[in-house]
């Protein structure tokens, strides 16, 4: 009897463990679709906290990614969009031998328009020059100013840290900036105190926490602190670091 209980139990647990397994993975698909639809981090947690219709995204993330206007049409729209797709030449693509799927420049420009690379389009070039310089990529420095500031040059902290990069005034200092809201010295700081990070610390996942909770702490540990907000700022530059590798692998195969 005892262990037909415990084998009851055992079972429970496995089961409980797997769905909440899946739940976290649909979620983190979820997380990248609504990303590349454009969605701000609060409005992509509201749509898993309240778990919309998934049939639903995944409808408006396939039309996104074939070029598709994600508005509702209008019946006038619908009747001269069916009469174009009936007419519309069948061309095969061109076979790319990338491990990234491919996407058309068609595609790109929603990307553009809509995504990520958007809002960081007036900046790009300042930080291709600081990524150069500091021997870093471009897509971390693209993750981490996304989630420091979201690209907000005038942005400061509570705390008082400052720029697209939330340079602190000592740090700048340290660092010869002498306007931490200037985008373009903001981010050449920025990039050379990331790259003093990795330097020191051998490890993206140090480097990201010592930028965060600062160099002194992370060392003395030899580990991400746990901090919640050092562990989710980590985490999250991660995350945008592999978006923007996608995004600009995509830009450079398509010109």
């Amino acid at each position: 009897m005892l262990n037909a209980v415990l084998k009851y139990i055992y079972s429970f647990f496995v089961i409980s463990l797997l769905l909440l397994f899946c739940e976290n993975a649909l979620a983190g698909s979820l997380r990248y679709r609504l990303a590349m639809l454009g969605y701000s981090d609060k409005e992509i947690a509201h749509i898993i906290a309240k778990k919309k219709t998934i049939r639903k995204i995944n409808r408006k993330y396939k039309m996104a990614m074939l070029g598709y206007s994600t508005q509702k049409p209008s019946s006038a729209s619908f009747s001269k969009e069916k009469r174009k797709r009936v007419s519309r030449q069948v061309i095969p693509a061109p076979v790319i031998l990338h491990k990234s799927p491919s996407i058309r420049s068609q595609d790109l420009r929603v990307y553009m328009k809509n995504g990520l690379l958007a809002e960081a389009r007036p900046y790009l070039t300042i930080i291709k020059d600081a990524a150069s310089r500091n021997g870093l990529v471009k897509s971390l420095i693209l993750a981490v100013i996304k989630v420091e500031s979201d690209f907000d040059s005038q942005a400061v902290s509570r705390k008082g840290a400052m720029g697209l990069m939330q340079l602190m005034p000592g740090t700048a200092s340290d660092l010869g900036v002498t306007n931490p809201l200037d985008p373009e010295q903001n981010i050449f700081g920025g990039a050379k105190y990331l790259s003093d990070c990795l330097e020191s610390f051998k490890d993206l996942n140090l480097a990201l926490a010592a930028y965060n909770a600062g160099p002194g702490r992370v060392a003395k540990l030899k580990r991400v602190p746990r901090i919640e907000e050092t562990q989710k700022y980590v985490k999250d530059v991660i995350y945008y670091k592999k978006l923007y590798d996608h995004l600009l692998v995509q830009t450079a195969l398509n010109g």
